[in-house]
């Protein structure tokens, strides 16, 4: 079934192929997602733009965690014996 894509929708995919960074082509994924109108033919394009745009979300969300750093964690070690529950 055809899509019947604006030439907005055109322009636009063109600038997010030469996008560099994860926001920038987040962005357009997402004025992708605006630009593709809303019907049969285009259920399985608006799922692939959506599930691009999650994994681009991801990624940036990997990148800021990166950029943080390492934190310290501070744990408690278990010791003992283990608790037991009698049920009946």
């Amino acid at each position: 079934m055809p899509a019947n894509l604006p030439p907005e929708y055109f322009k636009v995919e063109e600038r997010y192929r030469l996008a560099k960074t994860p926001e920038e082509r987040l962005k357009l994924t997402e004025e992708l997602i605006r630009l593709a109108p809303k019907h049969k033919g285009t259920e399985k394009l608006l799922k692939l733009l959506k599930q691009r745009a999650k994994k681009l979300r991801a990624e940036i969300e990997r990148e800021r965690a990166k950029k943080v750093g390492a934190r310290i964690s501070f744990a408690v070690k278990k010791e003992g014996a283990g608790q037991v529950v009698l049920l009946g």
